[in-house]
C-alpha cells in the first residue's frame, strides 16, 4: 500500500497543528502551572453577564469588535471609572 493509499486526511489538512492555546493549556496541566492562555473559572458566572449574553444572541450582536475596541463599551468604561475616580 502506498502512503498516498495510506492517507486519511488530505496534504493541505496535514499542515494544520495544535492550536497555541491548546499547547499553553497542556504544559501548565503538566507543570501544575497557573493556566493564562485559556479561561477555566472556579466561579459561577454572574446573573447579570448571563443575561447580557442572552441579550447579545438574541440581538444578533455576534461579531467580533473591531480591533481597536467597541465605541459603546469605551464610551461606558470612560464613564465608569470617571465617576469612581479610579484614574
Amino acid at each position: 500500500m502506498t502512503q498516498a493509499q495510506k492517507r486519511k486526511t488530505s496534504l493541505k489538512a496535514d499542515r494544520f497543528t495544535e492550536s497555541v492555546i491548546r499547547e499553553m493549556t497542556r504544559v501548565a496541566l503538566q507543570y501544575g502551572a497557573v493556566n493564562l492562555a485559556q479561561g477555566f473559572p472556579d466561579f459561577p458566572c454572574p446573573p447579570q453577564l448571563k443575561r447580557a449574553a442572552c441579550e447579545a444572541i438574541e440581538s444578533d450582536n455576534n461579531q467580533y469588535a473591531i480591533t481597536w475596541g467597541d465605541r459603546l463599551l469605551k464610551l461606558r468604561s470612560i464613564q465608569r471609572v470617571s465617576q469612581s475616580n479610579l484614574r
